[in-house]
């Protein structure tokens, strides 16, 4: 019936699980030494656990640069701001 080997589920979960363990044995460390994480340290272990996490990190950036653009590129044009800047370079600023 399957196209997958039998237990080749239970084998997934199992290591994903492993893996999980391991990310919050490594929280856990942290936090019992007194050293800090923030949101780039769980941001660098999806990345790193998933890959697919990277490319949709790429997609909402440059969604935000592409906000970024556009509302400074108004800002210009209006004269609520100056600059001899372009807006792609300052959103990059932002960004």
């Amino acid at each position: 019936m399957g196209l997958l080997p039998k237990g080749y589920a239970l084998e997934f979960f199992q290591d994903t699980l492993g893996d999980t363990d391991k990310v919050f044995e490594k929280i856990s460390d942290f936090v019992t030494r007194g050293e800090g994480f923030n949101f780039l340290f769980f941001q660098y272990e999806a990345i790193r656990l998933f890959s697919e996490v990277w490319t949709e990190i790429l997609k909402t950036h440059k969604l935000e640069l592409a906000s970024w653009v556009e509302i400074l590129d108004i800002a210009l044009i209006k004269g609520e701001i100056k600059s001899e800047l372009s807006p792609e370079l300052l959103a990059r600023m932002f960004t």
